[in-house]
This record gives C-alpha cells, sequence and structure tokens, in this order.
C-alpha cells in the first residue's frame, strides 16, 4: 500500500525535523498542549492534515500541508490565530500528526508479514472495511450505488451517503475507514460526474453514469476489497464473461498458501437465471438484480498478482480472524480439496500455562481440526462472546459458570479476559479439576505447572553478622532458609508485601512463609541500609555503634549468628543489666548509691570500648559523681595513659573540683579558670594530670592549642550547651582528637530532634547519619506524623549508647515535688497597659507577615514577644515613665514570702529577666526581707552561694541563665517561677537546684503565669516540647523559639483573645 504525500513526509520528518521546523521552545509548549487533550477532530487527506486546537476559550483550525516546493521536511504550517502557524495551536498538531504516524508505522511492523498482506488484499490498512450496494431490482429505474461502512461485529452494515465520502468537511466520519478503499470509492464518484451518463440527482451515484466502463469498475472495487452487496445486505455476484476472481487456499505440510487469481469458467450452454440485458453497461444481471455478469472479458491490468503464506501456527488465527473476512469480500475456493472454504466447526480450550515467575493464567483458545493436523487461537481479551458461534457461546457461558467457583475474581458476566492464580496454588487447583464435568471443554495444562509442588519444610529466618576489612565494619547477611536452600530477604519482603503467602525456592518447588514480622524486619533493615547507604538490603554493612540495630534484629529472627570478632567487640555494650549485675555483686563502692553504680559501670563498659555515650539522668541525679567513678575505674585499670579534659560550665567548675577531691583524691586534678593566654603556667601540670577541668568558653578560646595535646576521653557536662552545629564550640569539639566522648545533659532535647542528633554526633560518630539524613527519615516523621515505625528505629539506634533515669525511678526515697500553677490577673493600669501594646504590636506584625519580611521581620517578632512578656511581668521594664504602675507578680511573690521566710523556710526565685529580679530585690528589702542576688555579673560567686547554704538569708534571686545549672541548693524548699520560658527543660533544670539528692523535705514549686497574656501561650508550647522528650528520650530521652517560622511567632501573639 502506498502512503500518502503529507504521511511519507512527517515519517521522514520525525521528532528532530519536527524540533528544527518549529524550533525548541514551541515544540516543547506543543508536546504540553497535545498531552492535554488540546488537538481535536484530526483530519487526514493525501496533500494534508487538519484539527482543531483549544485555546483559552476559543478553538483554532491548524493545517499541516505537503508542499514539494517547500524546503525538507516539506511542510507547511497553518493556523488561524493571528500567529498564522508560528503557534504553540500548530505545534501541538505536528505533535500529534508525528505520533499518529509512527505509532500506526509500528503497529505495522509488529503484525506479521502475512496479517500485513492480507490487509493489503482487502485494501484495509487496518481501516474499517467498505462495500456498495447496488440496487438492481427494478428494470425501470437506475441502478443505484450506495457506500456502507461494514461492521467487525456482524451487525448490519451502515449506509453512508456520498457526500459524506466526497466532501472532507465529514472528517469525523471517514477517519475509521480503510484509506484505500475510501479512495478508490471517491475516484468512482468523481467518474460518474464526468460520464455522459451523469444523472443530476445531488450526490447520488448509479452504475448507468458509468456507461460501458461499469464492469471495469465493478472489477476494480472487487479487486480492492470493496464487498458488492444486494440491497438485502447479501454478497452481489459480479463475474466476468469468462472467469471470475476468487481466493485460492490450499493446506500444505509448512503453510497456509492463498492465491488471487482468476478462475476460468465456461459458460457454453450455461443457463443464467433471470437474465437481463444491460447493453449500454455491456451487462447482463441475473437472479433478479443480485448478480451481473460482464458481456466482454477485462485484462488484467488491475488484478494483484498476490500470493500470502500463512505458517501452520497462525492457521488458527486465521481461521479465526481472517475466513470471515475474506468470504464477504470474495469468492473462496480450494482446488487441491485440502482446505475446508466454508469453515469448520472449532471446540473450546481452557489453557492453564505460566505467565511470569509469580502467577500461571487461564486462557481461552478455540481448535480447529483439518484431518489429522489441529490448530489453535487465543482469543484475544476484547474477544465479544456475540461473535463466537452458537455452541461455542453456549459452552463458554457453562465453562464461565463453572470457574466462578473456583475464581472469587471472575467476573459474573462471561468474558475472555485471563484469569490469574499464584503458582503456589496451582497445585491444588489442578486437583480440583480434575473432575471437570463439562465434556465438551477440555483443559490443555502447560507440563511445567503438573510438576510444581509445594515444600513441607518451614522456612526459618537467619540472620549472620561477619568481619570484613575494616575493624569497625561488618557485613550483615538476612536470608530465609528452606531446607539447604538461602533465598535474600528483598525477595521475601517483596512476596510479603504484595500480600504473598509463599516463595518460590526451586524451579517447581514453593515454600509458605510463616510467622516472619515482615513490618518489622522491613523497618530494621531499610534503616540500617540508609543510615549506612548501601545499595540493598540483602548485602549491609553495619558500624559497630549500630549495635542495637542487631540486638532488635537477632530477637526478630529465627536464628541469628555472630561472628567471634563481633562479639568480642560488643560485648561490654550488650546487656547493661548483666554489665552493671557483674560490677555490682563484687564491686560495692560506698561513695555510690547502687543506681549510680550501675551507671558507673554503664559508662565504663562503652569507653573501655571505645565508644562515647550520652548520660541523660535527671537533674539531681550525681551525673557528676558517675562519671569521675568511670574514669577513676580506668584509673586503677591502668588505661588512663594520658588526661581526660572535662568541659563544664563556668559557675560550676569548683563544684567539679571539689567532688573530684572529696571522692576521688586519687585521681590528679587540673583546674583551667584563666586562659592559655592569660595563665601559660596552669597547663604545665596537664601532662601529670588525670583529668583537666575547664569552661566551655575557655575550650573555645584554646581549641587549636587542645589539638596538640593527647588525650583520653572527652567530657562535656551540660552539653546541651552544643546542640547548634553550625557554632564554633560544636565544631571546635566535634574536631578534637580523642578516643570517646561522654555528653553529660539532663534535657538532651530542648527544641526538637535536632538537639539529640547534634549530641549523638558528638559521642557516637555516625550512628544517626548525617544532618540532611537523619531530619527527613527521622525528625520530620516523628514530630510532624508521629511515626511510628520512625520512633522504634530511633529507639533502636541510640538504646545501647543513653542512659537515662528519672529520680522517680531510682530515688523514691527523695521527698515528693509540689507543683502548683499561681495564675496571676493582671489589674487596673497593668492591664490597659499590656492590652495597649498587644494591640499596637499586633497591627505592626501584620503588616510584617503580609509584606513576608523575612530575618528583619523575625527580630522585629522576636522584640515585639519580649516587650509583650516583660508587660506581664512589670510595665517599668519596658518604660520608666511606668515606674509607678507597680507588679502584679512582685505582689503576689511578697505576700507569699511574708508568711513563708517566717516560718524558717528558704526560697530560690529564679526570672530569665535580670532587671526583674532587682526590682523583686527592691521590693523584699522595702517589706524588710533580705535576699541574694545571683546573676551573669555576680562577682564572688561561691562566697555568695555559701552565704546562702549556711542560711545567712533566706530567699536567693537566681538568673536562669546564671543559676539555672551546676548548684547544688538543697537547703532550699520553696521554689518561684516567676516566669516561664520557652523550654521546659530550662525550668526542670532550676527547680532541680533545690530537689536533687541530700534534700530531706518536701519542695513547693510555684509557677506564677499572667492571665490572658502571652504567657499562657508560653505554657503551652512548653507542654508540646516536654511530649517530644518523654516520647523520644524518657522511652529508651535557652533558644525556645529557635525553629519556629515567622507565622508560628506570630500566632503566639494571639494572646489575650
Amino acid at each position: 500500500m502506498d502512503t500518502s504525500p503529507i504521511r511519507a513526509a512527517l515519517l521522514s520528518c520525525g521528532e528532530e525535523g519536527a524540533t528544527a521546523c518549529v524550533g525548541h521552545a514551541l515544540w516543547a509548549q506543543g508536546a504540553l498542549a497535545f498531552k492535554r487533550g488540546d488537538v481535536q477532530d484530526v483530519t487526514w487527506e493525501d496533500q494534508r492534515v487538519w484539527a482543531r486546537v483549544r485555546a483559552k476559550g476559543v478553538s483554532y483550525r491548524s493545517e499541516i500541508e505537503y508542499a514539494s516546493s517547500l524546503p525538507f521536511p516539506h511542510l507547511r504550517l497553518k493556523c488561524a490565530c493571528f500567529l498564522n502557524g508560528d503557534c504553540t495551536h500548530a505545534a501541538a498538531l505536528l505533535q500529534c500528526a508525528i505520533d499518529n504516524v509512527f505509532s500506526a508505522s509500528e503497529e505495522r511492523t509488529r503484525q506479521p508479514a502475512w496479517n500485513r498482506d492480507l490487509e493489503i488484499l482487502l485494501s484495509t490498512d487496518g481501516g474499517e472495511s467498505l462495500g456498495l450496494v447496488i440496487d438492481a431490482h427494478d428494470p425501470a429505474d437506475p441502478v443505484w450505488l450506495t457506500p456502507v461502512r461494514l461492521n467487525k461485529d456482524h451487525l448490519p452494515p451502515r449506509r453512508l451517503s456520498w457526500a459524506e465520502l466526497a466532501q472532507s468537511r465529514w472528517g469525523g466520519v471517514i477517519d475509521a475507514l480503510a484509506p484505500e478503499q475510501l479512495k478508490l470509492l471517491r475516484r468512482l464518484y468523481q467518474c460518474s460526474r464526468k460520464s455522459q451518463g451523469y444523472i443530476s440527482t445531488g450526490y447520488d451515484v448509479c452504475l448507468d453514469s458509468l456507461g460501458t466502463e461499469a464492469p471495469r469498475w465493478l472489477y476494480r472495487l472487487q479487486c480492492g476489497g470493496i464487498t458488492l452487496l444486494t440491497p438485502q445486505f447479501q454478497r452481489f455476484h459480479f463475474e466476468l464473461s469468462s472467469s471470475r476472481l476468487v481466493i485460492d487456499m490450499n493446506l500444505t505440510e509448512k503453510n497456509l498458501e492463498l492465491t488471487y487469481h482468476r478462475h476460468y469458467v465456461t459458460r457454453t450452454n450455461e443457463e443464467i437465471p433471470f437474465p437481463r440485458r444491460a447493453p449500454h453497461m455491456s451487462l447482463t444481471f441475473c437472479d433478479g438484480g443480485d448478480g451481473a455478469i460482464s458481456d466482454e472479458d477485462i485484462d488484467d491490468e488491475v488484478l494483484p498478482n498476490q500470493i500470502v503464506q500463512i505458517p501452520t501456527k497462525s492457521v488458527g488465527d486465521f481461521l479465526f480472524k481472517w475466513l470471515p473476512l475474506l468470504r464477504e469480500h470474495f469468492e473462496c475456493i480450494s482446488s487441491t480439496g485440502t482446505f475446508p472454504v466454508e469453515g469448520c466447526q472449532p471446540k473450546l480450550r481452557i489453557i492453564l500455562h505460566p505467565k511470569n515467575r509469580m502467577y500461571a493464567q487461564i486462557e481461552w483458545a478455540l481448535e480447529y481440526h483439518l484431518g489429522n493436523k489441529h490448530f489453535r487461537v487465543v482469543l484475544p481479551p476484547q474477544t465479544k462472546i456475540s461473535q463466537l458461534d452458537q455452541d461455542i457461546q453456549g459452552d463458554f457461558n457453562d465453562a464461565h459458570a463453572l470457574l466462578r467457583h473456583y475464581f472469587a475474581s471472575a467476573s459474573l458476566h462471561p468474558s475472555v479476559q485471563g484469569l490469574l492464580i499464584s503458582l503456589p496454588q496451582v497445585p491444588a487447583f489442578i486437583q480440583e479439576i480434575g473432575t471437570w464435568p463439562l465434556s465438551s471443554v477440555c483443559w490443555d495444562i502447560d507440563d511445567s505447572l503438573r510438576k510444581l509442588t509445594l515444600s513441607e519444610e518451614t522456612a526459618t529466618v537467619t540472620a549472620a553478622i561477619e568481619a570484613t576489612d575494616s575493624p569497625d565494619w561488618w557485613g550483615l547477611h538476612v536470608a530465609i532458609q528452606v531446607g539447604n536452600e538461602q533465598i535474600p530477604i528483598s525477595r521475601v519482603l517483596k512476596a510479603l508485601s504484595s500480600g504473598e503467602e509463599y516463595i518460590r525456592v526451586t524451579d517447581g518447588r514453593w515454600a509458605r512463609l510463616e510467622g516472619v514480622d515482615v513490618e518489622r524486619l522491613r523497618v530494621l533493615l531499610r534503616g540500617a541500609a540508609q543510615l549506612t547507604r548501601s545499595r540493598s538490603i540483602d548485602d549491609i554493612r553495619l558500624h559497630t555503634s549500630q549495635l542495637g540495630l542487631w540486638e532488635s534484629l537477632s530477637q526478630t529472627v529465627d536464628v541469628a549468628q555472630e561472628d567471634l570478632q563481633w562479639r568480642s567487640r560488643t560485648q561490654g555494650l550488650k546487656q547493661l543489666a548483666l554489665s552493671a549485675q557483674s560490677h555490682t555483686d563484687h564491686d560495692q563502692d560506698p561513695r555510690l548509691r547502687p543506681y549510680q553504680l550501675e551507671g558507673r559501670n554503664w559508662l565504663h563498659s562503652r569507653i573501655s570500648s571505645g565508644f562515647g555515650c550520652i548520660l541523660a539522668d535527671d537533674m539531681g541525679l550525681g551525673k557528676t559523681r558517675q562519671v569521675l567513678a568511670a574514669i577513676d575505674a580506668l584509673r586503677e585499670e591502668g588505661s588512663l595513659e594520658s588526661p581526660v579534659l572535662i568541659l563544664v560550665p563556668t559557675s560550676v567548675i569548683s563544684s567539679w573540683a571539689d567532688e573530684a577531691a572529696s571522692c576521688f583524691p586519687q585521681l590528679r586534678t587540673c583546674v583551667l579558670r584563666a586562659s592559655h593566654q592569660r595563665n601559660p603556667h596552669a597547663w604545665d601540670d596537664i601532662p601529670q594530670s588525670n583529668i583537666v577541668i575547664t569552661s566551655h568558653t575557655l575550650f573555645r578560646m584554646d581549641h587549636l592549642l587542645w589539638s596538640k595535646h593527647s588525650l583520653s576521653g572527652l567530657v562535656i557536662d551540660e552539653a546541651q550547651v552544643l546542640k547548634n552545629p553550625r557554632t564554633i564550640l560544636y565544631r571546635s569539639v566535634k574536631e578534637l582528637h580523642v578516643p570517646w566522648r561522654i555528653c553529660m545533659s539532663g534535657t538532651p532535647i530542648e527544641n526538637s530532634l535536632e538537639d539529640l542528633w547534634a549530641l549523638m554526633s558528638l559521642s557516637v560518630p555516625g550512628l544517626l547519619s548525617t544532618h540532611a539524613h537523619f531530619n527527613e527519615k527521622f525528625r520530620r516523621p516523628i514530630e510532624g506524623t508521629q511515626q511510628d515505625s520512625a520512633l522504634e528505629l530511633l529507639h533502636t539506634l541510640i538504646a545501647p549508647f543513653i542512659l537515662r533515669r528519672t529520680k522517680e525511678e531510682v530515688t523514691p526515697e527523695l521527698p515528693d515535688r509540689i507543683e502548683t500553677l499561681l495564675p496571676v490577673p493582671l489589674e487596673g493600669r497593668q492591664r490597659q497597659i499590656y492590652d495597649r501594646y498587644l494591640t499596637r504590636e499586633r497591627a505592626r506584625l501584620l503588616r510584617i507577615q503580609l509584606n513576608n519580611e523575612g530575618s528583619q521581620g523575625r527580630f522585629e517578632v522576636l522584640a515585639a514577644l519580649t516587650r509583650l512578656r516583660q508587660l506581664s511581668l512589670d510595665p517599668a521594664l519596658v518604660d520608666e515613665r511606668y515606674e509607678g504602675v507597680g507588679s502584679a507578680k512582685i505582689n503576689l511573690l511578697c505576700s507569699h514570702l511574708e508568711q513563708i521566710v517566717p516560718a524558717g523556710h528558704q526560697v530560690l526565685v529564679f526570672s530569665q529577666f535580670v532587671s526583674f529580679l532587682e526590682r523583686i530585690d527592691t521590693a523584699l528589702k522595702q517589706r524588710g526581707i533580705s535576699c541574694l542576688l545571683l546573676e551573669g555579673k555576680t562577682r564572688k560567686r561561691e562566697e555568695v552561694i555559701a552565704k546562702f547554704r549556711r542560711g545567712e538569708e533566706s530567699v536567693f534571686l537566681i538568673s536562669l541563665k546564671a543559676g539555672g545549672v551546676g548548684l547544688t541548693l538543697t537547703e532550699a524548699d520553696y521554689v518561684y517561677i516567676m516566669d516561664p520560658w520557652w523550654n521546659p527543660s530550662v525550668e526542670a533544670q532550676a527547680i532541680n537546684r533545690a530537689h536533687r539528692i541530700g534534700q530531706d523535705r518536701a519542695v513547693n514549686v510555684y509557677r506564677l503565669v499572667a492571665q490572658d497574656t502571652i504567657e499562657e501561650k508560653v505554657c503551652q508550647l512548653q507542654a508540646h516540647k516536654q511530649r517530644l522528650i518523654d516520647t523520644v528520650v524518657d522511652d529508651v530521652g535557652d533558644g525556645g523559639t529557635q525553629g519556629m517560622d515567622i507565622d508560628q511567632l506570630i500566632e503566639l501573639l494571639g494572646a489575650g483573645e
């Protein structure tokens, strides 16, 4: 079949040529429009293709025309829009046209050669076939010709008008028609209009108008595959005077051969039924107009010399699909009598064959018996039951009804859609259909499926950890063991995730998966693979620090095999209880409480194995003494070859030194209270010392010098100061090369899980992977959607390296802590001033939110929040003009202390604002209550603290920043928190200055919160952060607004509504 010029030009053009034709930008825009479905009503002609292309609120007619005068690719683009072809609409049509011609070309390429030959023989090119009704029944009327479209579903043909075929504006009607047949009918129409016998009746065509060319046209129509029909849609028999066109079908050993030729006949003495001469058309009509014979023969110029050879394996397909079509269009014979041209009755077969490695498929087929030969065709899924023979339809309905008993997924309505059955279910299914009751429908089961068996052996999950070339990296391999066969765990997880109950062991043998904890295995293995950047869960490299993963995994699998080197390397880390018990039973230490001895042993087991850790015990449980005891144990073993550096807040340097001197005098201690520049001689004692105590600030100043010293380890007290990885202090600690690091913090999480990552990255580097990976896999899922799987994996990882005990767990003898929230109403002038400022700040910050002012806006929001917090305390903190307004909180505190102090109680009063503490100091002294003040600028801190502890003063005013950590003030039994801080951990630190070991009285804690102010919002934020801390740390554990975006900060200004 010849390709039209426009299609040939588009094929040769291709996408590369089209891009060069319209440009890359237009081609890309056109591709988007085509994918959106903007190209509609595409119409093809020989020289052009056109369509309607949708735009915003309108459609444009776009056209592509073949123009041989233009350079390659010989295409002219046109459009009704004002750009006239240089537009997205024309580019979209070009995209659509090229896609169409290449799809059609690929479809023809995929078809077997004989399939294409038959399409050429029928002139369909894959389109719908055409027919021509010849109405020659009434001798008094012209012989009218009416085109029809033949339906593939054996429905009556649909009549077409010549106007539909002759005019291109009926594109939607003719798009699906066979192009060559359409072209032939159009030429017939044109020829009828040029004939001298033309009868003007609109678009109608009569055979008479063709004159003596009528026989030649009927012959051409036959050769072109156009079916000639009577008005009753029966075949119109047309024959030449001495021959007729036939398709000769003969079956050989190798193929079925179809030959299209003239079959010569002798008409001597032949009686023609009911003849009627039509000499003006050189025809003799017969059978009352149901046929015609040409008066003369016609040469062979239009007869295709076609021989089609169909392979034996495709004969079934030919019998089902093509033979009925050929019989409709041509007279079919078998000159050797080897092929039943009238068709043969097939038998229905059900085929069960392997679909892939997991499923078998049930398909329907028809089987034809020709002598001793059998030909089969598998029915395509789109086959309609109505297309089948009546007997076959009955068998199919019966068989389908039976199959519904075996397959819940089978449609209630009969359909030839294939049914899938998992391979492990095949043996039982074959056994069930062994008593198939329908004799007219047989089964054809593939031999490989008959050999399938189910293993009786139980599947066990095995995990093995093996040594690698690197001393700290180990190979982790998990598999399913069935007999002597091992199946990779990735295959098992994939099968279980798909809901499968069996897995292939070897060819033909399947095993049942029972008792495999798929979800826990998936979480652990994928977590390990992601943390270590392993490409597959079948080949994971595990770091020694990820012991927790192996411990959880070994409890999940059936068999766990440990390498001896791994067991030796991790023996000291495996069980806290076992480790602690082994020491506790034989090594009582009067300096340590039982839980402290357990903590010392836990620390010792980690650092002696070369690991760091986090000691996250509650404030007041003696973390200092536990760490010093663990270092002293190293000294006793002789493994402390160089000093341990201890970094502490400036305020507790003396406390650490005193604790070491009083409880562990054998530890040689060096205390650095000044930088190297100010006191270089103090550094001379470092090499002879066991521990060196200095402050965070001094270490940051001298960190380059510390890198030149050999250290056995590093201890960081109040390690939450390192929660920001971008600070100089964090980087300085990170860059210091030491065998291990211990992070001490009663609040390892203050604001978010990023705090925990920062401490873990120092104590156990690499355990939680990179900062970005941790945020993606842990922080966002846990903080955002509360994913249990991510939280469980995090617990698994950190459990061996974080020790967290609360006072309630280990010191039941500690007196109660009674916490009371005291709402403080603002009254009179203070209320008016607060409300006025609140309204003003809201208006200003609304502008910031609308203008999206970024970092500057965030600064202004924080400043506004601070002003409102200060107004809740005392308006004079914001503006000196309000000096005489007074403070509701100070009045309430003074009234309480006037009752408490005379009774002999000592009191701690905490606030973030030093200026507020100074106003409290003034108010108390006016009432005759003396007090002490501790803030960042306080000189002789130890003397001030000692004075309170000796009972010389009853009230101690303390800044949260200066005295919230590192102090032991168990002499106090009343604590007042004057203003809530963003972070509950900071307040807890302050309270635990009094409620800690050594306290023998109940501690009363009062939190003062101004009613209907921003302080109530702060309390809500505290509750949210406390839930996060309880969830992550306790189940294993300043900068309160860090990480909040500007909208969240502005939301806090809803206070007072």
